[in-house]
Formats: C-alpha cells, structure tokens, sequence
C-alpha cells in the first residue's frame, strides 16, 4: 500500500514536471518562429545576441513526444494516448515542431490553472537545474553529460527585453501604485530562515569564485571596472605612499580605502582586490538578512539573503567594481536595522550603533553615504507620524542632523591637515555636485526623447545585460506597492525608492546607473517574491506558492551565474 501511495506520488510529479518542459519548449519555439533573440555575455567580454533556436534535433522532438505522453497517461486520459505519436509522426513529416508546440498548448488548455502553475513552475525548475550544471561545469571544466536547455532559460525572459525601460520605469514609480494595492502585504511565519542564508553564502561564494577562481579565469585576472582602473593602481600607490596617504588617494571613501590599504599589505595587491569583491557580496549577503529579519521575521530574511546574491546589486557590482558604494549600501542596512531597534525597543547601544554604522557608510562611500543620510532623515522624519516612535524619531533626527552639520564643518576646516585635498572635501564636493545636477536638471525634459534615450542607454548599454533581469524591477514594484505606507517598512523603502528615483530621472547620463544602483533590491525584491508566493499559496496551496518561489529564485540564480561566467570568460 506504501509503495502505491510512492509510486502514484512520482508519477504525478514527473506528469508535472513533463507537462511544464513541454509548455516550455512550445514558447521557445514560438519565440524562435516570431525570431526574437536574446543578447547576453559570450567569451572574451563579447556582447553578443544570440538566436533562441529550441534544442530539436530528432532525438529531441522524439523526447518531446514522450513528454506529453506521460501526463496522459498518469492523469487515465487514455483516449488522448495515440495524440502524442501521431504528432510526432506529423512533426517529422513537416519538418517542424508545430504538431508538438500545439498540442502541448491544448494540453494546458485542458488543465486547470492551479496545475499550469504547478506544470510550469516544475518546469522551470528542471530547466534551470540542467542550466546550472551546465554552467558549473563550464566554471569548473567538469565532464558531464548536459542538456541543450539555455535557449529555454533564455527565452523565460527575451520577450521582455524591449520593455524593460518600462519595467525599470514602474518600479522607480511603484510608491504611485501603493493605494491600488488592496492587499497589502502581510509576511509568513516560516522556518528555514538560517538554512537559506547559508545555502545564499555559499551563491555568494559560488558567485565570486566562478569571476575568480575557475577555469574560466585561469590566469586570475581582475575583472570589474573600478578593479582594474582605481582599486589596483590605488592599492598600489597606498603601498607606496603608507597609511598616510589614505586621506589623499582616498577622500571620498577613507575607510574603504584603509580596509584596501590593509589587505594589500598581508595578501598583495592582486589578492586584495579580489577579496574586496568577496567582501562586498557577502556583507550584502548577511546585511540584507539582518535587516529583513529585524523587520519581518526569518522567513522573508532568508528570501532576501538569497535574492542578495542575485540580484542587480551583484550583476552590476562584479561588471563595474562597484566594491566599495556595494559594502557602504551593506552598512546602511545594518545602521537602518539599529534604528528599527532603536525605534521599536529603545537602547541607547541601538542609537549609538546607529551613528557609528551611519558615519561608517559615509565613510566607506560618500556617495552612497548621502543618499542613506538622505533616505533615513525622511524615514525618521515620517516617523514622527506614528505615537509610538514620535519621541524617539525627534530625538534622532536632531542629533543626525547637528552630526552631519558637525562633521561636514570640521572636515572642513581639518581635511587639508589630514591629506585630504582642499578642492575635494565634502561640503565642496556636495556643493559640486549640486552644481552639475542643476545645471542638468535645468535644460531636462523628463519623458522627451533624449531623456528616453540616455534612461534606455543606462539600461541596455551600460553593464550589457546587468539590467535585463525582469524579475528585479516587477518584484521590487509589487514588493513597494503592497508595503503598509504608515508602517515602519514603509517609512523606510518609499523615502529610499522615491530618492533612487527623483535623481534617476534627472541624471546626466553617465550617472543613471550609479544611482539605479543605490537601491536595496534585495529587500524590495525579497517583498514582492513573498508577497506572490504567499498570495499562491493562499489560492491555490501551500505547494503552488513552494513551488513557485523556488522556480523564481532558480530562475535568478541561473541569470546572476550565467552573467558571472561571461564576465569571468
């Protein structure tokens, strides 16, 4: 009797999982049909755009054919039975795939939707699982036996591409769909949290190694923008220069720059450069399942630690070298869950810690520092909207606003003493930049042509294919437009994601991507995935919503390594 129930329980799941692969195999025809290609990262650094042609050889639309067979023959729909070698029969006589692609489309027709979901969610799973060994044993010159299944793991998003603008577009506007949103997000009580932050460190490990340390980089070269043009030449010239010259070679970033300095006296330069990519995915790692943990709970910070990895932060860190605006957003989501505690428990280490991770953030990357000093004033600022944390939230923003004044101040006045250029210290490169901004903004025509182009441009041309991950914008724009606006998370994403966004729009072109860049889509995304999910679960079971949220994060980890093999190539 055991044996049946495990008998009939395979049998249903490689029904789904053969119903899925067959549906996917239809929309990657299609899509070849309609000639619609994909571009993405080749060897040698070569951008390049490659057809989605279906893995379909003879051996291939026979395999096909056996795969609509089986949810025929598991599910008794016995009549059907002679369908699948009738159309294979017809498929070889045409010398194309239709007969197959049609009948596995009527084949979804016929089934519910609770079991489309199921079909191709399983689908995507397998799919991704060969893409992945596929890519493993690329990095790591493993001889396995693989299956053709890129085309189909491409072809999951080649017929977004063109509008991913728009993508990009909606998620810098999503606070504007938070009211159409009727319900609002409410996160699950689940276990596994600590499991999923470890498997999402051995992604960042897996992820680093892959650029660093495969048979695709045999010669250990550095990869990333910022690697090769600042962070090796300046590890060098803080080698030669000593410990005091970290104010000078360093002055928008000193303590980013003292950690460099430090790395490259113990492990050498080349090694210190490479570990600063180590340290930036794995701090981000842990950082955004702290933060979400704090505001959450386990479920939705172990979803975030293993988005963290995967997600726009990392694909566009690794291709520019963005090391140390990657390590200063880190901190700030650890300085921003101090003040959650701070806010919901009270304690002046939580308040102290604050402004130690705060000025660390600044430290570690002016840039990026500002826009967190920005985003955490609003945030405390709206604070003071709710009873609870009224007195609190004053209280913290009148000391960050006098520290800030404070420092900027004696910065100023002490920066040339320390090494720091005297036409580079904060307020003069604030004031700088407030200067370049407006001038841009004042000959802006948010929306024109020329607009769509430079926003296009950052997309499409800066980090070829970085940005092409649709599953970033659509999950952050649900993830913020289902938060609770008159909640702690609320007060803390919309500031963040309207900041990213004001200054997006009005960019010079050369800095479009770095401010996209300033967003925690880890959380955000982390959000919108278990908000879906959940939301499946609800619907349909517990299973659909499993099932689904592993598909997403398998999809994710097979794009992120994809790209980390074509930087690394």
């Amino acid at each position: 009797m055991k044996s049946n129930i495990q008998l009939r329980y395979w049998l249903n799941i490689s029904s789904i999982v053969s119903m899925g692969i067959s549906i996917l195999l239809s929309w990657t025809y299609i899509l070849y049909k309609v000639e619609l290609y994909c571009p993405c990262w080749e060897t040698t650094l070569k951008f390049v755009i490659r057809a989605l042609i279906p893995p379909l050889n003879y051996v291939g639309i026979i395999v096909w054919a056996i795969l609509l067979s089986i949810p025929l023959i598991v599910n008794g729909r016995s009549w059907f039975i002679a369908i699948p070698p009738l159309t294979l029969i017809l498929t070889i006589a045409i010398s194309d795939p239709l007969p197959l692609a049609l009948t596995s489309i009527s084949l979804m027709l016929l089934s519910g939707l609770r079991r489309v979901f199921e079909a191709i969610s399983a689908g995507i799973i397998f799919v991704e699982s060969t893409v992945l060994t596929y890519i493993l044993a690329r990095a790591y010159n493993l001889q396995i036996p693989l299956l053709p299944t890129l085309p189909i793991h491409l072809s999951l998003y080649t017929s977004l591409i063109p509008v991913m603008p728009i993508l990009v577009l909606v998620a810098c506007l999503s606070p504007i769909l938070n009211p159409l949103a009727t319900r609002k997000f409410n996160p699950a009580s689940h276990g596994m949290s600590r499991t999923l932050l470890a498997i999402a460190l051995i992604t960042s490990l897996t992820m680093w190694s892959i650029i660093y340390y495969s048979a695709l980089n045999p010669g250990l070269k550095l990869v990333g923008v910022d690697a090769i043009t600042r962070y090796y030449p300046h590890a060098i010239q803080l080698l030669k220069g000593g410990l005091q010259s970290v104010m000078s070679v360093g002055y928008d970033r000193p303590l980013y720059y003292l950690i460099l300095y430090v790395l490259a006296k113990y492990l050498g330069v080349y090694n210190a450069v490479r570990m600063l990519a180590l340290i930036a995915i794995s701090t981000y790692t842990v950082a955004s399942y702290i933060f979400a943990r704090e505001v959450w709970g386990g479920w939705v910070a172990g979803v975030a630690a293993m988005i963290a990895p995967l997600t726009y932060t990392a694909t566009v860190g690794f291709y520019s070298g963005l090391y140390s605006n990657w390590t200063s957003l880190s901190i700030a989501l650890l300085a921003y869950t101090s003040i959650v505690k701070w806010l919901r428990r009270g304690g002046v280490k939580w308040l102290t810690l604050y402004f130690i991770l705060m000025a660390g953030s600044v430290a570690t990357h002016v840039y990026m520092g500002a826009i967190f000093f920005a985003t955490s004033t609003i945030t405390l600022a709206l604070a003071t909207i709710e009873k609870n944390f009224r007195r609190k939230a004053l209280t913290v923003l009148a000391i960050q606003i006098a520290f800030a004044t404070l420092s900027l101040l004696a910065i100023e006045n002490i920066g040339p003493q320390i090494g720091i250029p005297t036409t580079r210290t904060p307020i003069k490169i604030v004031i700088s930049n407030m200067n370049l901004w407006l001038r841009g903004v004042a000959n802006l025509k948010i929306f024109s042509t020329d607009w769509w182009n430079n926003m296009c441009f950052a997309i499409y041309a800066y980090a070829p294919t970085a940005a092409l991950d649709p599953t970033v914008w659509i999950l952050t724009a649900i993830g913020i437009a289902t938060l609770k606006f008159k909640s702690l998370d609320g007060f803390i994403i919309m500031p963040w994601i309207l900041i990213v966004a004001t200054l997006s729009f009005t960019a010079p072109l050369n800095l479009i991507y770095r401010v996209l860049y300033d967003m925690p889509y880890s959380i955000t995304e982390a959000v919108g995935i278990s908000y879906i999910t959940g939301n499946m679960g609800r619907r349909f079971s517990g299973r659909v919503g499993a099932i689904s949220l592993a598909a997403l994060i398998a999809f994710k980890i097979c794009y992120a390594m994809n790209y980390a093999v074509g930087l690394a190539s």
